[in-house]
């Protein structure tokens, strides 16, 4: 099997795909990037983002923007300011993703006149800016971020209130608290301090209030977590975890009571909570930062501009409501098009790239993007609450957690717990044993079995595995990911924006370089706020600063964009009659730049496969998994991507309908159980819940991102391998673990049923087992930390190395 190095970008860290425009870099945005913050004296930046993958930058660094929003917003803080001419605002931010981040966008506001603070928060992704009235321009220092790759927006995405991770810390501190407390008073016992001391009492009290605390803190979350799971017919890790701790409380609590030493386990107790609620901090943690980074631009925003001014929730909207769709804004249920032509985008609904020409007076399908430059106005015609879109919104993925081998692994375990504890208690009691040895020995067998080891082994292996992905620039969502993915034995893609590039490749790029400097300059302000695709690909092409929004430059749709210039100039970009004179003949190319009607240059574009596409379908057959795709465009486009990918014609399907797409998944055989399903629109939603598995491109505007299970960065496909290589790592990680876990809870039970447990044994042998299996994770994921996977040859410095075709 022949292997070859990978480059990754020296900005983003995303691998470089083959034949990239630049060496070193995805795309010219992340070129143009890097060597703005060289320029600048900005290289810490790479030295706090380390290996971290963030966004490729893309177009977004020259893109137009019209801050008017922002230089109203301005004023109004600067004439509320009344603390010595300070003012204050908040808005909303796109692109940070990292330390470097904050510490670019902070330095960069300080260096602006008049910049006094820049506090952000990428989770929130909100951005607040404090400084001097009157003396400090924030549209200018908007588009200086631009520059680079960070977008201020309007409003910040909105809260989900208090983050699970936020409890777990609280939780956490406090239970550190009360653990510490446990051991300082229980340690002068274990030390030989003499029952009869005047503070003996009092040291008992304090340990045993410590435990307590430390129970109704942190034993709370899991007995919670453990309950809810019972109820659901589902036995997940809380539970062995909760049933310990309660037990070993109610252990103690009765030694206590009793006077017996050796029933007291408060100490334990508050150890293993701390321990138990670290673990599990340490996986929340991790994917609430990936679900946070997937959260951008909201797909379906929660309220419409009306047309005759002012805005109203989405629930709201009535039939014969007539509403305004700004560029770049998506229609959220059908209606009529008034007024003018739009050029409307309908990827989201049937998977067509191309962006079409709708008149007025022709019926708008919901899910509909205008890409034109202006906004148009559309008379509803179907309320939101009956739309086809808002059902492919609300469908999400899969809410609970699917671990049945671990749930069948858990009831064994749990009953040969009980019922060893039962025996033992039973048999010294029988041997002519007192009911205080009886029950230590029952204590001490449920007390040394606490899955203390596997619960901090199995959060680190989620922990270092999302950590091999992300450095692939793979970020997971789900907790139980791994466990389905096991089952997985097909792997089914859309089609455009999937196995696709989001915009047209630009076949002809060198014609950029014959175009003298007032050609680029109007094709770059031409292209600069239009969205439509290939506009996109021209003005990433492009490269330089961002281009001004130009009121000047006049939409026809389906057919292009029109500018005079101040010389009188007429410069028009679209298709290739556009701007010509009757009788032309045309030249041979699917978009031209005119001046005055004359050809300045013509542009040829394809629809690209994403990189290493054909390579990971290579890998994903050698390895004996299914593949197919499924896609709303037409018959002949399906078929000329399935032919480079070398798939067979049945793998291969076209014209197909959301309700279509989750069907071929439920139908089929083997099931959708063991579906891996990839795609980027509203009509891959149901089928993305359907299957096992999902996972979506990060792009722009995205529906999938916050219900797949993972999103992935860059433009390359060949992450795949990567994600399969990575789960068995994992796999082996944790059968080591657990392997290590009998053979741990073997020797402490048979010590236990020996009547040789003490409560200091146990308090020194449980953090060493942890401590034991915790570094046997580390050292199965060693090579997959240092960028070599299953299969992978050992990589050279600056390059990570990627599996291809043999």
């Amino acid at each position: 099997m022949a292997t070859k190095d990978q480059v990754l970008c020296r900005h983003c860290s995303t691998p470089v795909p083959e034949g990239a425009p630049e060496a070193g870099f995805c795309c010219r945005g992340c070129s143009y990037v890097y060597k703005l913050i060289h320029d600048e004296g900005l290289d810490q930046f790479y030295d706090l983002k380390g290996g971290a993958a963030v966004d490729p930058v893309r177009e977004k660094a020259f893109a137009a923007n019209d801050w008017t929003w922002l230089e109203q917003r301005v004023a109004e803080a600067e004439a509320a300011a009344v603390e010595e001419g300070v003012a204050r605002i908040e808005t909303g931010v796109e692109g940070v993703s990292c330390v470097g981040c904050l510490w670019l966008m902070e330095r960069l506001f300080t260096r602006h006149e008049g910049g006094l603070g820049c506090e952000t928060h990428p989770g929130a992704g909100w951005l607040r800016l404090t400084w001097r009235a009157g003396h400090c321009d924030l549209a200018e220092f908007a588009r200086t971020l631009q520059q680079f790759g960070y977008t201020m927006l309007p409003k910040a995405r909105a809260s989900s209130g208090t983050s699970e991770a936020s409890d777990l810390r609280l939780r956490l501190g406090l239970c550190a608290a009360f653990a510490m407390n446990a051991m300082a008073f229980t340690l002068p016992r274990y030390l030989g301090m003499d029952p009869e001391f005047f503070l003996a009492s009092l040291f008992e009290q304090i340990a045993a209030l410590s435990a307590t605390l430390a129970l109704l803190v942190g034993g709370s979350y899991f007995i919670k977590r453990a309950a809810a799971g019972l109820r659901h017919g589902l036995l997940h890790m809380d539970f062995p975890i909760a049933l310990g701790v309660v037990l070993a409380w109610l252990g103690s609590v009765v030694g206590w009571l009793a006077g017996h030493e050796a029933l007291l386990y408060f100490d334990f107790v508050a150890i293993f909570l701390t321990l138990m609620l670290g673990g599990r901090l340490l996986q929340v943690a991790a994917l609430e930062r990936h679900r946070q980074r997937a959260q951008g631009v909201e797909a379906v925003p929660r309220e419409i501009a009306l047309a005759g001014g002012g805005a109203r929730e989405l629930d709201d909207v009535e039939p014969g409501d007539v509403v305004s769709i700004e560029p770049g804004g998506v229609l959220p249920t059908g209606g009529l098009l008034r007024g003018v032509a739009a050029s409307v985008s309908l990827e989201w609904i049937n998977g067509e790239a191309e962006p079409r020409a709708w008149e007025p007076g022709r019926r708008l399908p919901g899910g509909a993007v205008n890409v034109g430059r202006r906004p148009m106005e559309v008379e509803v015609e179907e309320a939101w609450e009956g739309s086809l879109l808002k059902r492919l919104a609300e469908v999400g993925g899969r809410t609970t957690e699917h671990r049945p081998l671990l749930q069948k692994v858990l009831g064994w375990y749990v009953a040969a717990v009980l019922t060893l504890a039962a025996l033992g208690g039973a048999g010294w009691l029988i041997a002519g044993a007192g009911w205080v040895t009886a029950l230590q020995v029952t204590v001490s067998v449920l007390v040394v079995s606490c899955p203390c080891a596997i619960g901090l082994a199995l959060p680190l292996a989620d922990d270092l595995a999302r950590s091999v992905l992300q450095g692939r620039g793979i970020f997971l969502r789900k907790a139980d990911f791994f466990s389905r993915l096991a089952g997985v034995r097909t792997v089914v893609f859309d089609k455009t924006g999937t196995l696709t590039m989001e915009r047209p490749e630009l076949v002809n790029p060198e014609v950029l370089d014959t175009l003298d400097a007032v050609a680029r300059d109007r094709l770059r302000e031409l292209v600069g706020a239009s969205l439509h695709p290939v506009s996109r690909r021209l003005l990433e092409s492009l490269a330089g600063p961002p281009a001004e929004a130009s009121i000047a430059v006049e939409e026809v749709p389906g057919q292009g964009l029109r500018l005079r210039d101040s010389d009188g100039v007429e410069w028009t970009l679209g298709q290739p009659s556009f701007g010509a004179a009757e009788g032309e003949a045309l030249p041979e190319a699917d978009t031209v730049l005119r001046r005055d009607g004359g050809v300045v240059a013509g542009f040829s574009f394809r629809d690209a496969l994403r990189p290493e596409s054909r390579g990971a379908m290579d890998w994903l057959r050698r390895h004996r998994f299914g593949l197919a795709v499924l896609s709303g465009d037409r018959q002949e486009k399906v078929d000329v991507v399935a032919e480079k990918l070398g798939l067979a014609p049945d793998e291969a399907h076209a014209r197909m309908t959301p309700e279509a797409k989750r069907d071929w998944l439920v139908q089929r055989d083997p099931p959708a159980e063991s579906t891996l399903f990839l795609g980027d629109g509203a009509n891959d939603s149901l089928a993305c819940a359907a299957a096992a598995c999902s996972g979506t491109p990060l792009v722009d505007r995205a529906i999938l991102e916050e219900k797949a299970d993972f999103f992935f960065t860059g433009h390359s496909l060949g992450f795949l391998p990567a994600v399969f290589q990575t789960a068995e790592v994992r796999r082996v990680a944790i059968r080591r673990s657990f392997f290590f876990a009998i053979t741990y809870n073997t020797a402490a039970i048979s010590l236990c049923l020996a009547g040789l447990m003490h409560p200091l044994v146990a308090a020194v042998i449980m953090p060493l087992g942890s401590v034991i299996a915790v570094s046997r994770v580390a050292l199965a994921f060693r090579r997959a930390l240092a960028g070599r996977l299953p299969g992978e040859e050992r990589p050279v410095a600056g390059v990570r190395p990627k599996e291809v075709a043999a």
